[in-house]
């Protein structure tokens, strides 16, 4: 069994791909107030379809959802049929910052878990012109809850996720690229625990028995437990936190817009196929997606990525599969250091 094989294996056929719960997804659906009857909804990164189930329930609306792994969109396109709500999502597959949407085309913008594929900042800024005139944006962000956390936890996100921040963060980085926040609430310490690390902790030990595990595959389950482990012990110090969003169209913004955006794939441990913002959310922790993301502006984006090349996708393909065995044979943090070293080379050698 490959790496790729062994995290799907994992996380296929779970309730959700990271934290969330549907009361959790009620609560921010409540709390954006007042919604337009004709409601234009999309789910980035909708994973195997949980919010996005309840958004076409609730709101009667149509909802596109948008993610990059095959396996979750079929879950979500039987469980759609099962609800009769098939004629109500629109599924497709792809990578949320690629979107062929045209501008004003979305009255609400919906996204668990996904958005740190990107960066937060950065993620808002590629979707704000996909909004009409009032329309609002509902995501979740890990999210630190006190000023200064403990080491253990400090060190494990620093790595994990550079580019989280606390929600006066968070809040700063939405009304910079503009929007108004409308509303922040964190999700409970239960959306870590019922439908994603309880399922999947059974999951790992099932695996364990019925399998016998080589080291590359081990590293992807130790790396797993040992998330559990940090969200278990300091819950309390970081989380995930539902930020309402508002289109604020007399907002001042900078250049921003102008640039092309950045085309990122998820490649972790957790989800190696999935790209930028793409799956999973049902929510999903950095563990569960890629931790690579940075959250600066795209105003302050590296040289390698705003160089105006062409991609080339099998290429990219390879990559992402060779970078998932790597994690499995080094761990996650060790193969990260060794790729902003090599990224680190890339653009001094551009610079120069």
């Amino acid at each position: 069994m490959t790496p790729e094989e062994a995290f799907f294996s994992l996380y296929e056929g779970l309730p959700r791909q990271g934290p969330g719960s549907e009361s959790s997804t009620h609560e921010a659906l409540r709390r954006l107030g007042k919604l337009p009857k004709s409601l234009r909804v999309i789910d980035l990164g909708c994973g195997s379809g949980a919010s996005t189930l309840l958004l076409a329930r609730e709101l009667n609306s149509p909802v596109v959802a948008i993610d990059q792994h095959a396996p979750f969109l079929e879950a979500l396109a039987s469980n759609a049929e099962q609800e009769g709500l098939k004629s109500l999502i629109q599924i497709r597959q792809g990578d949320f910052t690629q979107l062929d949407e045209s501008p004003c085309s979305y009255d609400l913008i919906w996204s668990e878990g996904a958005a740190y594929l990107v960066g937060f900042e950065q993620a808002l800024t590629l979707w704000r012109p996909l909004l009409a005139p009032g329309g609002r944006v509902a995501l979740t962000e890990l999210t630190w809850l006190v000023p200064t956390p403990s080491d253990e936890p400090r060190i494990f996100w620093k790595k994990a996720y550079p580019g989280m921040t606390t929600i006066a963060g968070n809040c700063s980085s939405a009304e910079r690229v503009g929007f108004r926040v409308l509303d922040t609430f964190t999700l409970p310490a239960d959306d870590w625990w019922n439908e994603y690390y309880r399922p999947l902790r059974r999951r790992i030990a099932a695996f364990r028995a019925s399998h016998t595990v080589p080291r590359t595959i081990e590293a992807i389950l130790s790396e797993t437990e040992r998330e559990m482990h940090i969200v278990e012990r300091y819950s309390k110090e970081f989380g995930y936190v539902f930020y309402l969003l508002e289109l604020d169209e007399n907002a001042q913004l900078d250049a921003i817009e102008d640039e092309e955006p950045v085309s990122t794939q998820r490649s972790s441990i957790r989800d190696p196929s999935r790209g930028a913002a793409t799956s999973s959310r049902d929510g999903g922790t950095p563990s569960r997606k890629s931790k690579l993301g940075s959250s600066a502006p795209l105003s302050r984006r590296s040289v390698i990525e705003t160089l105006n090349v062409p991609v080339d996708w099998e290429a990219r393909v390879q990559l992402e599969r060779k970078f998932t065995q790597l994690v499995a044979e080094l761990g996650l943090i060790r193969a990260q250091e060794l790729i902003a070293t090599i990224r680190e080379r890339v653009e001094a050698s551009i610079d120069s």
